[in-house]
């Protein structure tokens, strides 16, 4: 790991903290079982006081993570669960020289996962959270990687500034553009532009996987991406998390030409069919 000057004031966990991860690790991947770390390991942690943020090696790299919240902890405690089928059958199928958008990359968790995988791939790593963004520019720097570039930017149907609504109830990666979402919270304006024209600013060819998490707002970025984007720019592969919307909300040009192949926990995902 190299070393990195940093804004954040981090440490290793300390040992009872590992414990527990160790733990963590050995959860199986079975209905109810799994919960353990989320439901038992993850309460544990923070009554000893122990809420980070902390360098922990998730995998074959490294991430800065705050054990309390919601995605953080799942990585603390079980990364080995996290995204799990989705992820593997990606992993199987993504070129060595891939390309992969990873809209909503949070602390960036995919987007480390397929670079550590696949170097001579790139990845574009899109954040609109400026105070998230910044781990997520650190979690890159203190592995090393060249090939992610992280784009400081939400997507919409348009080039302007919104509000980001920021969940601040231990699921800061569920923060949204979408204020009917989020109960408790603060809001920042942030800008934000349509998916083609970040693809256009850096001269990207094709997409292998668009992963879009963006809480909601996944049915006006694809319209306007999909009324505008000539048919080879179409992604192999999509990647939805479906909390907020149903397929029938998504464009007519994704119902003709994706079907669903996959099913996860979290996400669907759908293979371009024609």
């Amino acid at each position: 790991m190299k070393k990195t000057n940093s804004l954040f004031s981090i440490q290793k966990p300390p040992f009872l903290s590992n414990c527990l991860r160790f733990i963590g690790r050995l959860v199986p991947n079975i209905k109810y079982i799994r919960a353990i770390p989320n439901r038992i390991l993850k309460p544990i942690n923070s009554l000893l006081g122990f809420r980070g943020p902390y360098i922990v090696k998730i995998d074959e790299f490294y991430m800065c993570l705050l054990p309390e919240e919601c995605v953080d902890g799942n990585l603390y405690f079980s990364a080995h669960l996290y995204d799990r089928k989705e992820i593997l059958f990606l992993l199987k199928r993504f070129p060595k020289d891939g390309v992969l958008i990873d809209a909503g990359a949070y602390k960036g968790y995919w987007s480390l996962k397929f670079a550590c995988r696949y170097p001579n791939a790139m990845i574009y790593a899109i954040e609109p959270n400026p105070y998230v963004f910044d781990v997520l520019k650190f979690n890159i720097q203190i592995n090393g990687y060249k090939n992610i570039v992280p784009i400081n930017l939400g997507l919409s149907d348009n080039e302007e500034e919104l509000y980001l609504h920021l969940n601040l109830s231990g699921n800061l990666g569920g923060s949204t553009f979408r204020e009917e979402i989020i109960i408790n919270g603060d809001k920042i304006k942030v800008k934000v532009a349509p998916l083609l024209k970040i693809i256009n600013e850096f001269n990207i060819e094709r997409i292998d996987i668009l992963k879009l998490d963006i809480e909601g707002f996944e049915p006006r970025v694809l319209s306007k991406f999909f009324s505008q984007a000539p048919k080879h720019l179409y992604p192999k592969y999509i990647v939805l998390e479906m909390h907020y919307f149903s397929i029938t909300d998504l464009p007519y040009e994704f119902q003709k030409n994706y079907r669903m192949v996959l099913k996860g926990r979290e996400n669907w995902v759908f293979q371009r069919s024609s």
